[in-house]
């Protein structure tokens, strides 16, 4: 009996552990660490290497709503892991739903700032809502290009 219930508590804790990190929301120290990985792989293997493992869905810079981009100050978008359609396109003309050029903000904010955050709204493809989404952005030393990754900051 004592062991039956032993199997049973553990099953409900394993049950438990699996199921919190999936409902465990990203959050914006998830993203600005990300960022800083991505600048030191960066740093570390080239933009070559980086663009492969920022891609690879299995690796560690795509983790849920969490991935990678680099864009260049000029605001061509040099990688996009989701969609790679939005490559070698200049974005600075893309609008938020309530007109703010939020990739123009990004690359003034690494441009003149080194790095930061830049809050905007953003159709969140979970929800499909236009929800508040924080950015933080960074420059890639010697280059005229930064790496983002946003989070969704609302509640829901």
């Amino acid at each position: 009996m004592k062991k039956s219930l032993f199997k049973k508590i553990v099953a409900v804790m394993g049950i438990i552990v699996c199921f919190s990190g999936i409902a465990a929301a990203a959050s914006k120290e998830d993203a600005k660490n990300m960022v800083e990985k991505a600048i030191k792989y960066i740093e570390e293997n080239g933009m070559e290497k980086a663009e492969v493992a920022f891609k690879d869905k299995k690796g560690d810079f795509i983790n849920g709503q969490l991935y990678v981009f680099v864009i260049n100050f000029d605001g061509l978008m040099i990688i996009h892991p989701i969609k790679a359609n939005l490559e070698g396109k200049n974005l600075n003309k893309l609008r938020t739903p309530d007109g703010i050029y939020f990739i123009q903000e990004m690359n003034k904010k690494s441009k003149e700032d080194g790095e930061g955050w830049v809050d905007y709204k953003w159709a969140n493809p979970e929800t499909g809502k236009v929800s508040p989404k924080s950015t933080y952005v960074k420059r890639i030393k010697g280059k005229e290009m930064y790496v983002g990754c946003g989070v969704y900051t609302d509640p829901e």
